[in-house]
Order: C-alpha cells, then sequence, then structure tokens
C-alpha cells in the first residue's frame, strides 16, 4: 500500500486529515504511526477551530520531519523546510483557493456531505508530499 492509499484508508477509518497524512508517512518520517495520530490529534479541522486545514498540517509535519531543521545554526536546513512548507502550501492554495478548513468545507453541498469531501484534501496532500519529495531526491 502506497503513501496515498494509507492515508485514504486512515481517513476512511475515522482519523482526522492531520492524522491520516502523517501517520501515512510514517514509515519515512521516523515517527510511528501511533505517535503520529497521537500528535497530529489536535490539528483535525483546522486546528479544531477552521483555520488550516488539517490536512495540510499534517503535510507540514511530514515535511518538517523527513528534512528537519533542529540546528539552530544550520541556516541552509533552515530555509530548506522554509521554503518547501511555502511551495506545499502554495500549491495547494493553486488548486483550492484557500488553506482555510472553513472555507473547503463550505464548498460542499450540505452539513451531511461535508465531511466526506475531506478525503479529497488527504489525498491530494498525500499525492503532492509525494511529488515535492520526487523533486528532492531529483535535485
Amino acid at each position: 500500500m502506497n503513501h496515498v492509499e494509507r492515508a485514504m484508508e486512515l481517513n476512511r477509518g475515522g482519523y482526522n486529515c492531520a492524522q491520516s497524512v502523517f501517520a501515512a508517512f510514517s514509515d519515512i518520517t521516523g515517527v510511528s504511526e501511533s505517535d503520529a495520530l497521537r500528535i497530529a490529534a489536535g490539528l483535525g479541522g483546522g486546528v479544531r477551530a477552521g483555520e488550516v486545514c488539517g490536512a495540510v498540517s499534517g503535510a507540514a509535519l511530514v515535511l518538517g520531519a523527513v528534512y528537519p531543521f533542529t540546528d539552530s545554526s544550520d541556516k541552509d536546513a533552515k530555509y530548506r523546510i522554509a521554503n518547501l512548507a511555502k511551495d506545499f502550501c502554495a500549491r495547494f492554495k493553486e488548486k483550492y483557493g484557500t488553506l482555510t478548513c472553513t472555507q473547503l468545507l463550505e464548498r460542499t453541498a450540505g452539513e451531511e456531505k461535508r465531511y466526506r469531501y475531506c478525503i479529497d484534501y488527504v489525498r491530494d496532500c498525500a499525492e503532492l508530499l509525494e511529488q515535492m519529495m520526487a523533486e528532492q531526491a531529483a535535485d
């Protein structure tokens, strides 16, 4: 099962969008799936406040784990993760017009259907992570 499939499976299984994206990449982040689920639990639903989409937040956690900035004197690492996160957000926003959970969900039809569309964001974030990591590997 690839990362995209795993993210969608987790989301369909009841985990929030941030948990689904972050945990799906546990094989490459160095964070166990159970720890990823625990760490990202409060990020779903736009930090439970309708702010930045949880799938985007989960993707930012993946990027930070894969391209860490852990030494304050390492300016290259600092700029690399900053640029990757900005690029990820720009690409997501280009497709959906916003990063905001509330605005993304307002575009869906009816309250009962709202959250079933989150799977699209989970899928797209996982796909975009795969694409961006492949681009980084090619550089």
